[in-house]
């Protein structure tokens, strides 16, 4: 495994120096803060590849501290945990990217393959360079795939309709690529908050955050005149992808 730099902010001592051993063991190289502020000045002088904060800090908060260390660096990835899972601040994490919402105490494998993924995304490499994988999901091969007029390039992070270029966040482009991995069956919201927004909830809190995200993927992917509909919504089941012949 390549060695990247993590920087962990949590102003408990005890919990700090774990996640510290966790991931030193895993031979990263980590630095450790108790606050956001010391965070924000570590990373105005020093690069880090991934940042795992807790939540809940004494002045600023995980998601204020994501906020201005990606207006310091755009590509860093950023782990948020917490001790008290709720809706709306699961929301607010994931909707500014986060790339996952860990609750405490967090396993060690559960935290672990969420920084092998999250390092992954950052420095765009993959376990199989020819596949993207997506949690508990079949590869699929990294060539341009096909959704009606939609097309997806997996290696590149990128998906066109028609001509048209659509600007996706890493978040509805893990979704969509998860639906697409899935096509033909039918994906529950549950299954959508654990495994492409990991973000451990009760099912109402996973079919509201579920429910979000579906709707603004879907705003981005059907243009006006919304000729087609690329998902389906199953009544009480949860979404599915178009086959090709609905959207011929």
């Amino acid at each position: 495994m390549q060695q990247r730099r993590i920087l962990v902010v949590e102003d408990d001592g005890v919990t700090r120096l774990m996640l510290e051993m966790q991931l030193q063991h895993a031979q990263h190289t980590v630095v450790s803060v108790a606050s956001g502020e010391q965070a924000i000045d570590l990373l105005s002088r020093e690069r880090f590849d991934l940042i795992v904060t807790d939540l809940r800090l004494n002045t600023m908060d995980g998601v204020q501290v994501m906020e201005l260390a990606r207006a310091i660096d755009p590509q860093v990835e950023v782990i948020i945990l917490t001790g008290a899972a709720c809706t709306h601040s699961a929301i607010a994490a994931l909707n500014r990217h986060a790339y996952s919402y860990l609750l405490k105490p967090v396993r060690p494998a559960d935290l672990m393959r969420s920084v092998v993924d999250a390092l992954a995304r950052r420095h765009h490499i993959a376990e199989s360079p020819p596949t993207y994988h997506v949690d508990h999901g079949a590869p699929v091969k990294a060539a341009v795939m096909h959704v009606g007029p939609l097309k997806i390039d997996p290696h590149r992070h990128r998906v066109t309709h028609g001509e048209l270029m659509l600007a996706l966040t890493r978040s509805e482009f893990s979704l969509l690529m998860y639906l697409f991995q899935r096509r033909g069956a039918v994906v529950s919201a549950q299954e959508i908050a654990r495994d492409v927004l990991r973000c451990p909830c009760s099912p109402q809190e996973a079919r509201d955050l579920a429910k979000g995200h579906i709707h603004r993927l879907r705003q981005k992917i059907d243009p006006p005149p919304h000729v087609h509909r690329f998902i389906h919504s199953v009544r009480g089941t949860g979404y599915r992808l178009a086959d090709e012949d609905e959207l011929t």
